[in-house]
């Protein structure tokens, strides 16, 4: 005996959310604005805590292991947000830093410009495919 009752209700239930979920999708994206000061604004306010994926990134690539290098980014965050001071400026005095990166791989890492090409192509492909999948 199967769970009928429950897939008698979850999976119209489940249809009737997507739906009501695409429909909201189709009319604030047409609508939407990106306001790109208030975008760099708002990292700005991080003081450049933003970037730590990308740090830890670049410090996994160049062989440190992840607990250590998420204990540094740990005491290198904290330390940055304790003094006031920008992220990037913290992790260049870090001895343990500059061991594996440079100061040109870390103002490479700190551009906002270099991380977001992935994310307008997969937005670009996820329009196509719902003017596709719905004639809209």
């Amino acid at each position: 005996m199967t769970n009928s009752a429950n897939e008698r209700f979850t999976i119209p239930m489940s249809a009737i959310l997507l739906d009501d979920m695409v429909d909201t999708l189709l009319r604030i994206l047409p609508k939407m604005v990106i306001r790109k000061d208030d975008i760099k604004a708002n990292i700005e306010i991080t003081m450049g805590q933003v970037y730590s994926e990308f740090v830890l990134d670049a410090l996994l690539k160049k062989g440190m292991s992840r607990s250590e290098a998420h204990k540094i980014l740990r005491e290198v965050s904290s330390k940055s947000r304790s003094e006031g001071v920008q992220f990037k400026s913290t992790l260049i005095r870090d001895t343990r830093i500059n061991k594996l990166t440079g100061k040109k791989e870390l103002d490479e890492i700190f551009v906002p410009e270099a991380h977001i090409e992935g994310s307008q192509e997969i937005i670009k492909r996820t329009l196509v495919r719902i003017k596709e999948k719905f004639g809209k």
